[in-house]
């Protein structure tokens, strides 16, 4: 089963609290962040670069978000022993690697089984959400970054990027910050095969199934004849 931070743990990573999420057949705990902070990173996807903006050097970014929707009487939250009062909604997960025994996604294959867990739940659902970034620590990890490259970003940095235009957090101050954690983001060139690997298979399947499509399409309307 993949693991995921919540998003909604993360103002809590830094306290002495054990924050869980309970569900009858699903049961989530946070990781030891208060021994390894430093360690976790979320990888991101290059979505758009843009350059030609006057004083907006910024890179959007996407990430892999497991989301669930829908109120669930057996999801709850609970922090350190205490069951809090309360059913959670729009509970929001962000991948930050395939399984407890791999902390990069080496293959399509780890892609495509994350998707397919998610997808076999019926209280969960994969999505991805967009992050912005100083595009300056890019390219200096990177020349030229495209479209597709992955990149790690450590939890600090992507945190502060997270509240760049949620929290009232201007430009000036977040490149200020974010430019002085610029040895947070790295290059991974093996996520960056391994997504795109499973891209070009959604790509293969979509083209595969409309093909079989306009077939069934046409057996119906020769026999509509």
């Amino acid at each position: 089963m993949p693991w995921y931070t919540l998003c909604g743990w993360l103002g809590c990573l830094e306290t002495d609290h054990e924050c869980t999420l309970a569900m009858p057949t699903i049961r989530r705990q946070r990781m030891d962040y208060l021994a390894d902070t430093a360690n976790v990173s979320i990888p991101v996807m290059i979505d758009d670069v843009k350059r030609d903006l006057e004083s907006f050097e910024m890179t959007r970014t996407r990430f892999l978000l497991i989301e669930s929707t829908e109120p669930e009487v057996g999801l709850t939250a609970a922090a350190s022993e205490v069951r809090l009062p309360a059913f959670l909604l729009s509970l929001s997960g962000v991948v930050y690697r395939p399984s407890e025994s791999s902390d990069t996604f080496n293959s399509a294959k780890q892609i495509e089984e994350l998707h397919e867990t998610v997808e076999a739940s019926e209280l969960l659902e994969m999505e991805s959400d967009e992050l912005w970034l100083p595009t300056s620590p890019i390219d200096e990890v990177r020349s030229e970054p495209k479209f597709g490259d992955v990149f790690r970003v450590a939890l600090p940095l992507f945190r502060l990027s997270m509240s760049f235009g949620r929290d009232g957090v201007t430009l000036a101050s977040f490149l200020e910050q974010a430019n002085s954690m610029r040895q947070q983001v790295t290059y991974s060139d093996v996520e960056t095969s391994a997504f795109r690997d499973w891209y070009q298979q959604q790509v293969e399947e979509a083209e595969v199934n409309y093909e079989k499509q306009l077939g069934r399409d046409s057996v119906l309307d020769w026999k509509g004849d």
